[in-house]
């Protein structure tokens, strides 16, 4: 639950990323192991940053496994469908 909440702030918080014009796709299984990469580190992340003084997060990891794990999940990659 905490995580949720983290995640609703932090993507209220940012601004909206744009598609770059002739940005190359990327192929899906670099985005599956981009999010085996995300699943692995997630729950030792999310101890760490949760653990410090809300002035010692900014720049943790843990921030930019938000980022990537959203941006999965907008371009339809669920760690469900991970090795599949």
């Amino acid at each position: 639950m905490a995580n949720e909440m983290i995640e609703r702030n932090s993507m209220n918080s940012e601004d909206k990323d744009t598609e770059r014009r002739g940005a190359p796709r990327v192929p899906l299984s670099v985005l599956k192991a981009i999010q085996e990469i995300v699943s692995y580190c997630w729950h030792e992340e999310w101890i760490d940053y949760s653990s410090r003084a809300k002035e010692d997060r900014n720049g943790h990891v843990f921030r930019d496994l938000l980022v990537v794990r959203r941006y999965l999940r907008r371009v339809g990659v669920d760690k469900n469908q991970v090795g599949n």
